[in-house]
């Protein structure tokens, strides 16, 4: 199995490949980031030098934050290019969770995929990865996307759910924080409805419509939530940990992730108010 996963340090695998190259007609690429693997941008070179290019369709998972120029230029010789981008947040959001990732060179590839000439073969789609550091965050980031009007990425985020760490799985939360992020999201398709609600075809249950599938996409995170009852044990290391990882970074996630701090700081603040009480 390990061979398959190194099949770039493989020389047999390359050289298999190479020598069935006419019959590939699908490659699909995966992380790391794939896009700066030097024997990834040799085989698309390879595929361009020998006219099996507009044949193949390529597809990948990405972060998108460094994608090298010279890709670019590649992708426009293929059949088709689908991208699953990995974004878990946008602006600070992004550079916390996303460490040592750039918000605007990440931004800058979205919008050369949604906009350049030359690449009219692409089509992309984001998926982010929902955790305590961005349920709150996925709100604004979803009605940042729509607002984007993007061409040739999907406008609605694809939402993949954690489950480890432990300490970051939103199973985990404290009931109260639980209570309030489902009514957050209740007030966010109410706001979302009020300013793209369609009459005619979301009436007529439409599917495609982005409506449908945000609520969908909420439902889903609610579910998740409330699926297993928090672990108290667990909740507890979730500071400490992220403090610890902050130190080792240089960060500070209480100034990157605001919404969510203030959040966990109130309920804190009410527990040690609940505390004294029973005390006195």
């Amino acid at each position: 199995v390990d061979k398959v996963f190194d099949w770039y340090k493989d020389s047999k695998l390359w050289d298999y490949i190479i020598d069935n190259i006419d019959k590939i007609n699908r490659l699909y690429f995966t992380g790391g980031e794939p896009t700066i693997n030097a024997k990834h941008k040799e085989l698309l070179d390879i595929l361009i030098s020998k006219n099996l290019a507009p044949n193949v369709c390529l597809d990948y998972n990405s972060n998108v934050a460094n994608v090298p120029t010279a890709i670019f230029d590649q992708w426009q010789h293929f059949k088709e290019v689908q991208i699953g981008m990995s974004v878990d947040g946008i602006f600070e959001h992004f550079e916390y969770i996303r460490h040592q990732g750039k918000w605007k060179s990440a931004e800058r590839a979205m919008r050369r995929i949604d906009t350049d000439p030359k690449l009219k073969n692409v089509k992309a789609s984001v998926a982010l990865t929902l955790s305590v550091l961005n349920v709150l965050h996925f709100a604004d980031m979803q009605w940042w996307m729509k607002e984007q009007n993007w061409e040739r990425i999907q406008e609605d985020i694809i939402v993949h759910n954690l489950y480890g760490p432990d300490y970051l799985n939103i199973q985990n939360l404290p009931g109260e924080i639980k209570l309030y992020i489902k009514k957050y999201y209740e007030e966010f398709l109410h706001a979302v409805g009020a300013r793209w609600f369609d009459d005619t075809r979301f009436a007529l249950g439409d599917k495609r419509k982005f409506l449908y599938h945000i609520k969908q996409k909420c439902d889903t995170i609610i579910h998740h939530m409330y699926d297993e009852e928090s672990d108290n044990e667990v909740w507890k290391r979730f500071e400490p940990e992220t403090l610890n990882l902050d130190k080792l970074r240089g960060e500070d996630w209480k100034k990157s992730l605001p919404e969510i701090a203030e959040l966990i700081q109130q309920y804190n603040d009410k527990a040690k108010r609940k505390q004294s009480v029973k005390l006195q």
